[in-house]
């Protein structure tokens, strides 16, 4: 993965307005757990910057980091 996605849906529906904030809040749970489901079933697995790892530890600290 190259960066946590599903964080950037999630930034855009506290930045936005009804409808598209109730679009973007969606987007971003899918978002996240798909990317969770896909961290969990690949190995190895990384994400490019430490910070991205980090929030993505914050976001789904079930999964393996690393």
């Amino acid at each position: 993965m190259q960066d946590v996605d599903s964080e950037k849906w999630a930034i855009y529906a506290r930045q936005s307005r009804w409808p598209a904030r109730a679009i973007w809040r969606r987007e971003a749970r899918t978002l996240l757990a798909y990317e969770r489901h896909a961290v969990m079933a690949m190995r190895p697995h990384f994400l490019v910057t430490e910070e991205e790892t980090r929030r993505f530890a914050e976001l789904a600290p079930e999964t393996p980091t690393g």
